[in-house]
Order: C-alpha cells, then sequence, then structure tokens
C-alpha cells in the first residue's frame, strides 16, 4: 500500500499529460507531447528532481511515523519532565505577538500527555533539571512529532544527562502536507518554519533558567531555532521583534541536525545574524549525500542557494563557537531523523563539546 500511496504522490507532482507515464527522453521528444503539454526538456527535468525530491521525503516520512521509543527508555527517571507545546492552531503571518500566549501546553504524566498551561510550564521550572527544546522537520504529523522528541529525550538522557534531570520541550507546529504541489508546500512550511522562530523566542523569554538551554532543531526545525535565537539577541525578521530583552539567559547550546538553511543567514549581516551572539556552542551536521537537502536550490526560482546541513558551515568555521560533525559515512544518502540521530555519533560528539557530565 504504501508504493501505491507513493507513486500516486509522485505522479500529482508532474502535468496532467505525463501522469501515468514514464519519464523517458524518447517520450519527451514526442512532438504531440511537446504541442500539447507546452514543457520542455529542462522544464521536464526539473519535476523529475522534484519527484525524487518527492520520494525521499516521503521515505523518510513513512519511517519516521513508525519510530517506536525503544532501548534508550531505561535511562529516563521519574524527575525527569516531558513537555509538548503545539502551535499547529495558531497564525503564521501578521502579528505574531496577538497569539503567542495561546500556545498549547501537555504535560507527560504517567504515561499520558495531560493539558496543561503557560503558568504551570513556568511554574514547574527547576533549577536542576537541564531544558532540552526538540524541533522536528517538515511533514511530521503530531504523533511524529512527539515520537522525534521522545528519542531526543532518551538519548540526551543516557549520553549525556547522567547523573541529571532532563526537562524536554517538544515542539510541535503545522508541518502536515497541506499543498498539492511540492514547491509551494515546502516554500509554505519554510515561512511557517519562521514563525516558529517568533513563538519560541517568545516563549524563551518567559523563562527563567539557571542552566543553558539546550535547542535541537531537524532540518526546517534548525531554521526555526537560528530565527529564535536572532529575535532573542534583539535582532527583527519580517516585522518581528521580542518586546523582552534575553540579557537574563544563559548562552544556548544548540544542535542543527540536517539544516534546511543557508549557511550565509547566520553572518553578521545575514537573515538572522544575531543568532551566534546568544550560543556558547552551535553543533551543525554536514552530509553530502543527503538526498533531500541536495534539492534545496530548487525551492527558489532565479537562486542557486545550497542548504547547511548539505556543504557545511562554510565562512563560519572562523567562529570559535561553531563546530561541524561531517556525518556523510555514517548516514550516506539518507534524510530519515531518526537514522541521523541513531547511525551516527552526534548527540555523543554533542555531548562531548557542550556538556559538563562524561558521554557513552
Amino acid at each position: 500500500m504504501n508504493w501505491i500511496l507513493l507513486y500516486w504522490r509522485i505522479q500529482s507532482f508532474l502535468p496532467g499529460c505525463f501522469r501515468g507515464r514514464l519519464i523517458a527522453p524518447a517520450y519527451a521528444s514526442n512532438p504531440h507531447v511537446k504541442k500539447h503539454c507546452k514543457i520542455n526538456t529542462s522544464s521536464m527535468f526539473t519535476f523529475a528532481l522534484l519527484s525524487l525530491f518527492a520520494m525521499n521525503v516521503y521515505s523518510a516520512e513513512i519511517v519516521n511515523t513508525s519510530v517506536q521509543e525503544d532501548s534508550q527508555t531505561e535511562c529516563i527517571v521519574p524527575e525527569d519532565q516531558t513537555w509538548l507545546i503545539s502551535t499547529r492552531h495558531l497564525p503564521t503571518c501578521g502579528h505574531l505577538s496577538f497569539y503567542a500566549d495561546r500556545m498549547k501546553f501537555y504535560r507527560l504524566e504517567h504515561g499520558c500527555w495531560q493539558s496543561s498551561d503557560l503558568e504551570t510550564f513556568l511554574a514547574t521550572e527547576d533549577p536542576l533539571l537541564e531544558t532540552w527544546y526538540a524541533v522536528h522537520g517538515n511533514w511530521m504529523t503530531q504523533s511524529s512529532a512527539i515520537s522525534f522528541g521522545r528519542l531526543i529525550h532518551s538519548m540526551a538522557k543516557c549520553r549525556c544527562g547522567e547523573g541529571k534531570g532532563i526537562r524536554t520541550v517538544i515542539w510541535s507546529w503545522p508541518a502536515d502536507k497541506s499543498q498539492a504541489r511540492l514547491r509551494p508546500d515546502i516554500q509554505d512550511k519554510a515561512c511557517k518554519s519562521d514563525a516558529q522562530g517568533y513563538y519560541m523566542g517568545w516563549l524563551i523569554a518567559q523563562t527563567q533558567p539557571q542552566l543553558p538551554n539546550h535547542l535541537v532543531g531537524y532540518s526546517l526545525g534548525a531554521r526555526s531555532i537560528c530565527s529564535a535565537l536572532h529575535l532573542l539577541e534583539g535582532g527583527s525578521y519580517r516585522g518581528w521583534v521580542l518586546d523582552q530583552p534575553s540579557e537574563h539567559l544563559p548562552p544556548a547550546k544548540t544542535l542543527l541536525i540536517a539544516a534546511a538553511m543557508e549557511s550565509c543567514w547566520l553572518y553578521p549581516h545575514g537573515r538572522f545574524g544575531m543568532a551566534l551572539n546568544g550560543v556558547e556552542k552551535m553543533v551543525i551536521t554536514k552530509n553530502t549525500q543527503d538526498p533531500v537537502l541536495r534539492w534545496y536550490p530548487l525551492l527558489e526560482k532565479g537562486r542557486s542557494p545550497e542548504a547547511m546541513g548539505y556543504v557545511g558551515v562554510g565562512g563560519l568555521w572562523s567562529r570559535p563557537e561553531v563546530q561541524q560533525i561531517n556525518v556523510t559515512n555514517q548516514v550516506g544518502k539518507n534524510h530519515d531523523w531518526a537514522d541521523y540521530l541513531r547511525r551516527s555519533s552526534i548527540l555523543s560528539t554533542f555531548c562531548r563539546l557542550c556538556c559538563d557530565s562524561t558521554c557513552h
């Protein structure tokens, strides 16, 4: 059944006259096709690339939604906290400050998610608990977002939090597939991920952590984190500015996995140029075989940017707080978040660079 759905998904990205047919040079050169479809070979090549992009994203989606909590769960202790914060119902454009206090809060208690609120979330801050924010990527439902966050929690606890309690905040944003065509859908999610930066920055500004926040973002979630850091440092983006300064916050420890954004955005005059001012350490993965990030330049017409998770940090090497991890050999041709976490030593390296505890 999954292959049938995948076939339908790919066909939906192609022009009507190509649906149900293999894209072959002989077919593309048919005069009748060129006359009635009005599409040239280069355009068809773009559709082929987008179809490959869809296959990789969709295959990752199938795997992600089936991930189960497994061998790491024994490291979780009762003192830990796990929160789910949902912004799936909130707008992602306009005056976001009107809606920031309408996030939905849930706390995991005795294996069940219990509805909560902002006041309780702030009141349960514990100076002895390290706070980890887990921000997922595109085409993930709330259930798969929870799986992602719980895996981050258990692996961080086992590899980085020995002898420490962890407070995990799973950030669930509107990343369900919403458009019939691939490019408009991804572009829409990219804009929505920017808006998550405002909501996340607003929430973090309300907190009073004694320990640095650990921010883990995957794919477009990495973009959300950089947006939040930029705004927390007094920056502005798309007219959004946070009212509260962040002087009281200790520098964050940040892990960007398969980041779907451009490295130049973190340059001093880039889109999120103030983000690095608010970090103690930023660890960024690089995978030159990632089959999804490979086609990142196709998202915008007339531009050819490369994704930071694909080509690396570029000119950011000179920044002492930036550390790159090349996971090409471990992860290879894969964009699945579970494989990024399980096949590589990302979290162990992150802990070794950022945490006080000894990593496994």
